[in-house]
């Protein structure tokens, strides 16, 4: 069965996020949902409702991966794609797979989730402008 990643749609970041996990996700282990999706008929074919409507608000600060009735957010989240996906990325996500990484890395998501439309217009300009050279 399919893993289900959700994430912001209306976050550029989180789009291309999504986007670079399609690619590199060659195997087809993930199935990217739209986080404005979330009350269609595909999240509910995967009965993840249960486990995603404990908390609905989640999905404006995080990306979730749901692998049957277990959900992942946070740093979590983004570790739990890197292990599924293909060789050195798997590796990557192997070595961040422990409590100690997670302290870390769910303080810098929280951080740069809440933060990201501010990012997503940082990194925008910036290659808009070296797009222009």
């Amino acid at each position: 069965m399919q893993k289900l990643l959700i994430y912001d749609d209306s976050c550029n970041i989180c789009s291309n996020f999504a986007n670079w996990v399609s690619k590199k996700d060659i195997s087809k282990k993930f199935k990217l949902l739209k986080s404005s999706e979330i009350l269609t008929n595909t999240i509910r074919e995967h009965k993840a409702n249960e486990c995603i409507f404990d908390n609905p608000t989640i999905l404006n600060h995080t990306a979730v991966v749901i692998e049957g009735n277990q959900k992942f957010t946070f740093g979590k989240s983004i570790v739990k794609v890197l292990m599924e996906l293909p060789t050195p990325y798997s590796i990557f996500g192997k070595m961040l797979n422990n409590k100690f990484a997670f302290f870390f890395l769910d303080r810098f998501y929280l951080f740069f989730s809440k933060n990201r439309y501010l990012f997503s217009k940082i990194f925008s300009r910036k290659f808009s402008k070296s797009n222009c050279k």
